[in-house]
């Protein structure tokens, strides 16, 4: 037997493809797609099953509403021109009466102050959903902001609430008939139960403002909290607004001159502050400083996949049960986005995985079995299954995200299952440039030993592997070999390389994950060595 050469730890550095393969460190991957990282293993990415049946049109965007003191929980589903809630299994019209008009290149956007939700098209006047005894109903239709059209304001490109205020940034001014692109205005302060009392900035006795961000030309994108401030990001920079209280009870500051956000919802909040999508890269801003994060990472895979005409369709997700931040984008020539960056920001690590032509991804509670699969019908056995019977109940009381797909009318629940709503999904992830130690020495591989774990029976892996004798050349792939784990324990080759690759692929409706590979070596030399005159 010759030398174990082990590689541990290989879900902790993610797949990174800025850099070449025989540059990375040991434990990072080359390429990979519908995988994810976690407990120091790589594994295969869950898959989703159909959720909320029959939804009655393409869902846009997608929204919750707890009531804690009466166990009711709402979805919302905000198609092109009408709006539904699911509750009790059903689906109701929640339309408002004036009803919605459309344009596909303005998202959806949501906000709460206290009990309060409102909803902007950046087409239409802004909606709520009006409470009763402090609550909503499925049965109460959504109405035009109370006020809002005082100020011959028609629609706001983004909302949101702060405090005791309410903001809106790129107002259109009906009477000036412009959209006030570095605009910003807020609300008199109101209580959590009940919409702004008026938006006049010019009356010295209310809390409404106004502020003109001139720092930078970039019109108001998107406006959202972090912790106690409020940040505003524009096309070409980020400002952070805080309270300071009468008589100008905001102060707005600069936070970054040069780097702005991709589109609307293309933001979300972690336990390290903001993600954000922008132009060329993404960003962490932790309220003091914007940082790249993609950069000799994944940057130059993802930016240079976005689909030109279809970009401002991104948004970006929290994962908070699986300490993820997804950020989801249209590859070229697609309408909505197929494909998601997901980045773990316990272990700092990115990955790719497909979406099916979704507008909009949501955390919140959802149902995990499939349609009619109760408890009483299943014939399966517990030795045999696939199916996650000691957690699924657990999991219909926690969030998980909720796709909405708009391509073919439907919502799914991830982390349902390892199949494509029953269709089977590939999962692979591979890494070449394996150097051993030693990238100047031939060396004759025997065997591979694999640390992997599957779920269920007949679960095999398809296991290709590769080899060079230079960076400059080609790689050389040999296989597949089908590599079931429950009745063997390495791969018996014969290769002699400086450089060697591995790739792990399924395409079966089972769980897996690689935690370690161990090379068995016997050295042969330094041949194709360079010499030095």
């Amino acid at each position: 037997m010759g030398e174990l050469i082990p590689l541990e730890n290989v879900g902790n550095g993610g797949i990174i493809t800025d850099i070449p393969p025989w540059q990375l460190e040991p434990g990072v991957w080359s390429k990979g797609n519908n995988v994810r990282f976690g407990d120091r293993s790589v594994k295969k990415a869950p898959g989703y099953l159909e959720c909320f049946y029959t939804v009655p049109v393409a869902p846009r965007y997608l929204e919750t509403y707890q009531v804690y003191d009466s166990g009711q929980y709402y979805w919302l589903s905000f198609g092109e021109t009408t709006i539904h809630c699911y509750y009790g299994g059903s689906w109701t019209d929640v339309t408002p009466t004036s009803g919605l008009t459309y344009n596909s290149k303005r998202q959806w956007q949501t906000t709460k102050l206290g009990a309060v939700l409102v909803a902007t098209n950046g087409v239409d006047m802004p909606l709520w959903w009006p409470l009763e005894d402090g609550k909503p109903s499925h049965t109460r239709l959504f109405e035009t902001l109370p006020n809002w059209a005082d100020q011959n304001w028609i629609d706001a490109q983004t909302m949101a609430g702060f405090k005791s205020f309410m903001f809106a940034g790129a107002v259109y001014d009906e009477a000036e008939d412009k959209r006030m692109n570095r605009q910003i205005v807020w609300s008199d302060m109101t209580n959590q139960y009940t919409p702004p009392a008026s938006w006049n900035f010019l009356d010295p006795d209310g809390d409404a403002g106004m502020y003109e961000l001139l720092d930078s030309e970039g019109p108001v994108v998107h406006v959202q909290q972090l912790r106690e401030s409020l940040m505003i990001y524009k096309t070409d920079s980020v400002v952070v607004a805080n309270f300071v209280g009468a008589p100008f009870m905001f102060s707005f500051q600069v936070l970054s001159p040069e780097i702005g956000i991709m589109c609307k919802n293309a933001v979300a909040e972690f336990p390290g502050g903001h993600f954000f999508m922008g132009r060329s890269d993404c960003y962490v801003n932790n309220g003091q400083i914007v940082t790249p994060i993609l950069t000799q990472k994944i940057k130059t895979q993802i930016y240079e996949n976005i689909d030109g005409d279809a970009f401002n369709q991104s948004f970006v997700v929290t994962d908070w049960a699986n300490n993820e931040v997804w950020a989801c984008y249209p590859t070229v020539n697609s309408e909505h986005c197929d494909t998601a960056l997901i980045w773990n920001f316990v272990n700092n690590t990115f990955t790719i995985r497909d979406l099916p032509q979704v507008s909009h991804i949501k955390a919140g509670i959802a149902q995990y079995l499939p349609r009619g699969e109760e408890w009483d019908s299943q014939t399966y056995e517990w030795d045999n299954t696939t199916r996650k019977w000691g957690t699924a109940s657990y999991d219909n009381v926690v969030e998980n995200l909720v796709l909405a797909s708009t391509g073919d009318v439907k919502t799914y629940r991830n982390d349902a299952g390892n199949t494509e709503d029953g269709t089977l999904m590939t999962s692979y992830v591979e890494r070449t440039g394996i150097d051993l130690g030693d990238p100047s020495s031939v060396k004759f591989v025997s065997a591979i030993w694999p640390k992997v774990w599957t779920t269920g029976s007949d679960t095999v892996l398809k296991v290709w592997l590769a080899s060079q004798m230079s960076t400059e050349e080609s790689v050389t792939w040999e296989g597949p070999v089908l590599f079931n784990p429950d009745i063997m324990s390495k791969i018996s080759v014969r290769t002699s390389a400086k450089l060697f690759g591995i790739k792990f692929e399924s395409d079966g409706d089972f769980d897996w994950g690689v935690s370690g590979i161990e090379y068995e070596i016997v050295p042969s030399g330094r041949r194709g060595s360079r010499v030095y005159v």
